[in-house]
């Protein structure tokens, strides 16, 4: 059946670093960034903060829409599905609770299905760590937009 699937990403920046998270779905390793899809009966806005709580165990500041995906992409889970990425820029409220999330560097004792997350620096280089092409797209404006990318 052909339809389509939201999904809802933030760029959560800190001191020059953009946050990552390292992923297992069905054995493959994908890294991305924070967020996940919208529940029916959500605003855009009202998801991406609801990952954060699910995800980081910790409230987000919403600061602005960034980006939405503008191609054509089919779901690498959902065969049939269109995904629609939205992406926000946000910040958390109190930089001093940032450790208190407990994010790993790196992916060790990271089972199927759990998250680690982890600060990369804001370079051109952290596009070819990300596995989907909208995040790729997305972080690749969020660059240019600060001048790190030309």
């Amino acid at each position: 059946m052909k339809g389509f699937t939201i999904r809802v990403y933030m760029l959560i920046e800190h001191n020059g670093k953009l946050l990552l998270s390292d992923e297992i779905i069905a054995g493959n390793r994908y890294v991305k960034l924070p967020g996940g899809g919208l529940e029916w009966g959500e605003g855009l806005r009202d998801a991406a903060l609801r990952e954060a709580r699910e995800e980081l165990q910790q409230e987000v500041d919403i600061i602005d829409h960034h980006y939405t995906s503008d191609f054509f992409i089919e779901s690498r889970f959902l065969p049939g599905q269109q995904v629609i990425a939205v992406y926000f820029t946000a910040r958390f409220p109190h930089p001093h609770q940032i450790d208190a999330v407990g994010m790993l560097n790196g992916i060790n004792r990271l089972e199927n299905g759990l998250e680690s997350f982890r600060w990369v620096e804001a370079t051109a280089h952290l596009i070819d760590e990300l596995s989907f092409e909208t995040d790729q797209r997305a972080v690749r404006k969020w660059l240019t937009d600060r001048g790190n990318l030309s």
